[in-house]
């Protein structure tokens, strides 16, 4: 199999870094020294914070996948594995519509229907080859060591005291790239509440109709849904201008992103891609809340009780009930599949452990509080939570052991 120099590069540069401090390549050009603090897997650069946020604002890299300096320094010794980890076969195919690489099994078996799917050789491009690469590194710096939920611990950032200015209902809520927060504010004002990473408020953001549930698209834009009033919109928060209303012919509650793709759970579950063209529909049982990864989907059903973890085929995998979550609303996954989920009548945010067979309770609320919305930012491992009546917002870092 052809190795992209991508690969090569990577596997050569990181083992020459030291544990000091690494400069940012951009501001060496202004003959000035600031400490990177991320490096960008497609330029192969290292980025300051101020970098950073350029890098994700401009059209062209705003898509480039950011790693930590801590992560880099670790990929020296991440095995890139080319074997299929199910069927212990050569890795041949990629399908681009579930981001997968196949073997020879794989590809009849689970992806015989998939109509994006293209050799992994020579004439494959580097795209594909390096989101593989990049994934499986993560996975072993990342993923593994979050997978077992006893060894994770919240550590609060910073209460953020909505401003009381008339009827607040909060149904929603997101981290966004630049690290504010927003949140959905389900009242005739029509309104997102913007607030700083320290909690300070910003300003509201006007919206086309009552606000139900946000998620974040990338580093401008943002997707919103509008209950009853059946469509969501693509929504650029920096210009403060609607992109593309949706018309969902039905109720559209909540929503969630992943991997470029838009999940919205109307009676069934309708995926779209960025841009809002409808590529599929799929059933999956949860009456209210969803959180999609990027080869899972998790539901929490309030009626019935559980939280149950579906592949992108609607196929369940496992199901969690338990005496600990009474009434399972807001929900939200890391990238190890372990899944974030308040219970309202429990009073509590646990955190269920990826394959469903275990919990750690994180928090506990007051009797008064209706626990409602919940947002996890992969980039920072930082954890949003909302009550209802918005008197109990927080933002908490999520510390792996």
């Amino acid at each position: 199999m052809h190795i992209p120099k991508f690969t090569k590069a990577l596997l050569s540069n990181v083992g020459v870094v030291m544990a000091t401090d690494i400069p940012c390549d951009s501001c060496l050009y202004d003959e000035t020294n600031q400490n990177a603090r991320k490096w960008c897997t497609s330029c192969k650069e290292f980025l300051c914070k101020e970098c950073e946020k350029t890098h994700k604002k401009n059209k062209s890299t705003r898509d480039h996948q950011l790693i930590s300096i801590d992560d880099y320094r670790k990929i020296e010794n991440v095995p890139i594995f080319l074997t299929c980890s199910d069927h212990d076969k050569k890795l041949e195919w990629f399908c681009r519509s579930h981001d997968k690489a196949l073997c020879v099994v794989c590809l009849p078996t689970e992806h015989g229907s998939c109509s994006d799917v293209i050799p992994i050789d020579e004439h494959t491009t580097n795209v594909d080859i390096k989101e593989l690469k990049i994934e499986q590194a993560q996975m072993q710096l990342n993923v593994q060591p979050s997978r077992n939920v006893a060894d994770v611990e919240l550590q609060l950032i910073t209460k953020v005291e909505i401003k009381r200015a008339g009827q607040i209902c909060i149904t929603g809520c997101a981290i966004l790239p630049n690290g504010h927060l927003l949140f959905a504010n389900y009242t005739h004002k029509q309104n997102l509440l913007e607030y700083s990473e320290v909690g300070n408020y910003i300003g509201s953001i006007q919206v086309s109709a009552l606000p139900y549930d946000i998620t974040v698209l990338d580093s401008d834009r943002i997707a919103i849904t509008y209950g009853s009033n059946g469509f969501f919109e693509i929504f650029n928060y920096r210009n403060k201008r609607v992109e593309k209303k949706i018309n969902t012919a039905g109720h559209c509650w909540i929503l969630s992103q992943s991997n470029g793709k838009i999940y919205v759970k109307l009676d069934k579950i309708m995926v779209f891609d960025i841009t809002g063209e409808k590529l599929r529909t799929f059933s999956a049982e949860g009456n209210l809340n969803i959180s999609a990864a990027k080869n899972n989907l998790f539901c929490s059903s309030f009626l019935k009780n559980k939280v149950c973890c579906y592949d992108m085929k609607g196929q369940e995998l496992w199901k969690f009930q338990d005496d600990s979550l009474d009434d399972p609303y807001g929900i939200a996954n890391d990238p190890s599949g372990n899944v974030f989920v308040v219970g309202r009548t429990s009073k509590n945010l646990i955190l269920i452990q990826h394959d469903g067979k275990t919990y750690k309770r994180l928090l506990n609320f007051k009797e008064i509080s209706n626990p409602q919305a919940v947002s996890y930012n992969k980039d920072n491992n930082t954890l949003l939570y909302s009550d209802e009546s918005g008197y109990d917002c927080a933002l908490y870092k999520v510390l792996y052991k």
